[in-house]
């Protein structure tokens, strides 16, 4: 990894326990996904801090556990940055050839999640809202790409 360190994807105890290794315990894929994304924007991205430890690998002492979620599997992150996630989903959809690990993008949240699970239908990538459910890639991509020019994003 070129900008991030194991320790701001696992939680502290793993870190503690595991030290280089655990990043064992994320994939490859998300990993170079956020690597690549901080490499093109050039802004920096904050996935675990001093407040935060669950923002990447969540294990069961993390409240928002959940036995079936990518975050239990290393497969996804959460990340902030001054950048707006609306900017980082219109890099990933507009250059999926440079991202071919991100298959699903959380929209309609304040933080970047992109996660690299399989998805069950075999599609490239899906977006996916807590309160829109699924949108349609090229939906969604247009909708971005009017925000932000609306607001020189």
């Amino acid at each position: 990894m070129k900008f991030f360190k194991v320790q701001e994807l696992v939680p502290r105890v793993v870190f503690k326990a595991r030290g280089e290794a655990a990043i064992e315990l994320m994939d490859k894929r998300v990993v170079q996904a956020l690597d690549d994304l901080r490499a093109v924007t050039k802004y920096p991205m904050t996935v675990n801090d001093k407040t935060h430890q669950f923002r990447g690998l969540r294990t069961p002492d993390c409240k928002e556990f959940s036995p079936y979620s990518q975050h239990t599997f290393g497969r996804a992150v959460d990340a902030v940055s001054v950048l707006k996630p609306e900017a980082y989903h219109r890099e990933i959809l507009t250059n999926l050839d440079k991202y071919p690990g991100v298959t699903f993008i959380e929209v309609d949240i304040t933080w970047l999640h992109i996660d690299c699970r399989d998805n069950s239908d075999g599609a490239r990538i899906k977006c996916w809202s807590p309160t829109r459910g699924f949108l349609k890639v090229d939906d969604y991509l247009r909708e971005v790409i009017k925000k932000l020019n609306k607001t020189g994003g």
